[in-house]
């Protein structure tokens, strides 16, 4: 079994609107000693860029970030991760700024206080196994790109020496993410090898295709890594599926969007 304690860094539910954000990473976290969270309201551009959160950021191995992320296919440099403070507002005239990112026919967002691909790209880390992008768009590329580059958040990290990105193509749902991403951590922690990210995202996929209300109940009844009462908030969630033969998540809208890329 692969050791996977070392350092992990993880931006944890900025918006304050992802419950099941919370859970994914409180859970994840366990798994890795030590472990740095940017968490809430702390999840701002100004503490990531402190000295001692960057520090810890440039030299983890492991990089997790669970929020809303944002793919501008007109300009990809200005796709972005939402951190704290990122303001939505409203579209107030047709002008495009270099400031803002439109996410939607009403709403803009503050680029100023968002990690965008352009501060990715200058970053280095050297150290960094996988970076997990738990974020709505975020493996989006520029399709209209004839080079053979494709211009991308992952291709940013992998520019900036990430070994590995697992990354989403449309906006997923918070609570199947959660359980998802749990398991995928649980294979690679089961892994003999840093060389099965691929193998340990298919391995979560097909298992997560496959699972019942039953099943899922006893897997979190089983599962040492999450706190009890966030076994509890699951549980609720799970009241809503009545049939025990129902394949909760056999949908592709829940686990095709996942892929990863690198090593």
């Amino acid at each position: 079994m692969y050791n996977v304690s070392t350092l992990l860094f993880a931006i944890q539910n900025p918006t304050n609107n992802l419950e099941f954000s919370d859970i994914e990473v409180e859970t994840i976290a366990t798994k890795f000693k030590p472990n740095y969270i940017l968490k809430h309201d702390k999840a701002t551009l100004t503490a990531f860029q402190q000295q001692s959160n960057s520090d810890n950021f440039k030299h983890a191995h492991w990089l997790h970030f669970s929020s809303h992320g944002y793919f501008d296919l007109n300009n990809p440099y200005k796709s972005a991760l939402q951190l704290h403070g990122a303001a939505k507002i409203p579209i107030t005239n047709a002008t495009e700024s270099s400031r803002t990112l439109r996410i939607s026919e009403e709403e803009e967002i503050e680029l100023e206080k968002c990690l965008t691909l352009e501060n990715i790209f200058e970053l280095t880390l050297s150290n960094c196994r996988l970076v997990t992008l738990s974020a709505c768009e975020s493996g989006y590329t520029d399709f209209n790109n004839t080079s053979d580059e494709y211009i991308g958040l992952p291709s940013g990290f992998i520019h900036a020496g990430a070994a590995s990105i697992v990354s989403t193509l449309w906006a997923v749902d918070d609570f199947s993410t959660a359980i998802f991403t749990i398991k995928f951590y649980e294979n690679i922690q089961k892994s003999t090898s840093t060389n099965n990210i691929a193998l340990a995202l298919n391995q979560a996929q097909n298992w997560f295709r496959q699972i019942t209300p039953p099943q899922l109940r006893q897997w979190i009844d089983e599962n040492q890594n999450i706190a009890a009462d966030n076994k509890a908030k699951i549980k609720k969630r799970l009241e809503n599926y009545n049939n025990p033969q129902e394949k909760l998540f056999e949908n592709p809208y829940y686990w095709a969007g996942f892929y990863a890329v690198g090593d």
